[in-house]
């Protein structure tokens, strides 16, 4: 059975305020945690957190090993938690991915996930400039009856309201699209490294609609 490549999504991108606090601290991570949970939980399997940091240098990934979605997982790689405490002043935060169910189990079932979210950390290239950071996005599948009566609206709000967004913008497509007969491109997942925007200086650009890869549109 091939992965479910067409499971259709509303999907949403929240770029925040550079000059807000890190969203991977302990403290604001913790904020979004209440924020995230009601739908993580409705998942179909448990989530799995994917952090990629450095040591300081840039030359060396820091090793995790499996994060759940709980404390102990929360405060392994969130910087100034009571785990890493003043270890985590070395790590440089690149980004951070939270599928539920794991990507494992996604894997095993030939189907997306029914929830993901991720963010990253416009400022590890050290730009002397930025226009947002962190770049933020999430993904919740229009067919699953689990979705908490809210709808995605309130989460949305409440994420772009603690980053202050300088930005946000939605649009709904299938978690990959095709290119004709079983294959795809520009899985959601992926967007979050390479995809979401033209090629290009982003943070030198203006930053419009022009300069995103696909058509969204601009919330706030």
């Amino acid at each position: 059975m091939p992965f479910e490549y067409s499971r259709a999504y509303d999907l949403y991108v929240v770029l925040g305020d550079p000059q807000g606090p890190p969203l991977w601290s302990w403290d604001e991570w913790s904020k979004a945690v209440s924020i995230l949970n009601p739908w993580v939980s409705s998942s179909r399997g448990p989530a799995a957190v994917q952090s990629t940091q450095f040591v300081e240098d840039g030359r060396q990934d820091i090793k995790f090993g499996r994060i759940g979605w709980n404390d102990k997982g929360h405060q392994k790689w969130t910087h100034n938690s009571s785990v890493p405490n003043s270890e985590s002043r070395s790590w440089r935060f690149l980004q951070t991915e939270v599928w539920a169910p794991s990507r494992q189990q996604c894997t095993r079932d030939n189907r997306p996930p029914d929830f993901w979210f991720a963010f990253r950390n416009e400022g590890y290239w050290k730009e002397p400039s930025l226009k947002f950071n962190p770049l933020a996005m999430l993904g919740i599948p229009l067919d699953d009856p689990r979705r908490p009566r809210e709808g995605p609206g309130e989460i949305v709000r409440a994420l772009a309201n603690q980053l202050s967004a300088v930005w946000v913008a939605h649009k709904q497509r299938p978690w990959a699209l095709s290119t004709g007969g079983s294959f795809f491109k520009d899985a959601i997942g992926d967007l979050i490294t390479v995809g979401l925007f033209k090629p290009g200086p982003v943070h030198k650009n203006p930053l419009t609609p022009a300069a995103f890869a696909e058509d969204w549109e601009r919330l706030g």
